[in-house]
């Protein structure tokens, strides 16, 4: 099978067939096989520019299978970039309303602990259009006033309840009761997101610096760490969101010839286990769940 490298016209044979697993043949004659070791048991597809592969994951050949698998009549083939949303057209925020956005999207809370109008934000990318959840989504998210609390009802440090807001597998819990809990990183891993939690006034949970969860993280150079913003919301420089990579962390991202495409090492507890690419123009990871 042929593909390109660059913009150069220089033609290259990748040499899966050379591998006991034989040529992936299911493919169109517009996506380009792009081997990702010397000997071709790693293999990723591309496209031209203004469009993607639609299928994003790694190919690796194991005991003479390739991986994933591709269906009798699946053909990896070439589609067109989805519409990017324009963050400038989301509903403006009232006092009290906390907004949590990355580039997939933006979800909203008070800090009241009660419900906004407006829940979430989700790009649809095949019309570039907005799609918002929540009871009574306007132009404007606005967040209901408390009730003010009876004196003979129950403290408000007693109406929290358990504290549930923090990533089991990279954090300790070191001590917590109704009103104030402590936190600390696994062994191997640094830099938490919160190591306290305190119940506040009005019933809930509050975090350092307005965090919504606490969580480490194995790297400096991690997304949370490397791109965080003063006002607390998060830019990675890719399109993905990072949430949705699970029990490990990204480090040393790097955007690859126009940007459409940004590759990220994996790091599981400082090391690094593997990559994944995140396609920019269509919000989604190559590869999302590795064994830690």
């Amino acid at each position: 099978m042929l593909f390109k490298v660059g913009l150069a016209a220089l033609t290259v044979y990748a040499q899966t067939s050379s591998t006991e697993c034989g040529a992936i043949t299911q493919v169109s004659g517009n996506v380009s096989e792009e081997c990702q070791d010397d000997y071709c048991y790693r293999v990723q597809f591309s496209c031209p520019a203004g469009s993607t592969p639609s299928h994003l994951n790694t190919f690796k050949c194991k005991k003479g299978v390739w991986h994933p698998a591709l269906g009798a009549n699946e053909v990896i083939s070439c589609i067109e970039n989805d519409i990017d949303c324009n963050y400038n057209q989301l509903p403006s925020i009232t006092e009290g309303v906390v907004a949590n956005c990355n580039d997939a999207g933006c979800t909203y809370s008070c800090e009241n602990g009660m419900e906004p109008t407006t829940t979430g934000a989700s790009c649809d990318r095949q019309f570039g259009l907005w799609n918002l959840t929540g009871a009574n989504s306007s132009r404007k998210i606005r967040c209901p006033k408390a009730p003010k609390e009876p004196k003979h009802q129950m403290r408000a440090a007693d109406k929290c309840g358990e504290f549930t807001g923090f990533d089991e597998n990279t954090v300790e819990e070191v001590d917590c009761d109704k009103k104030y809990c402590t936190y600390q990183c696994k062994e191997g891993l640094h830099h938490i997101t919160s190591s306290i939690a305190k119940c506040t006034n009005g019933g809930g949970w509050k975090l350092e610096g307005n965090v919504q969860f606490i969580r480490c993280f194995g790297l400096e150079n991690t997304w949370h760490e490397s791109w965080k913003r003063k006002d607390g919301i998060y830019r990675p420089p890719f399109q993905c969101d990072p949430d949705r990579i699970r029990h490990v962390t990204l480090a040393d991202c790097e955007n690859e010839d126009d940007g459409a495409v940004t590759q990220c090492n994996v790091v599981c507890k400082g090391k690094v286990i593997d990559t994944t690419r995140c396609i920019n123009h269509r919000g989604i990871w190559s590869e999302e769940w590795f064994d830690c």
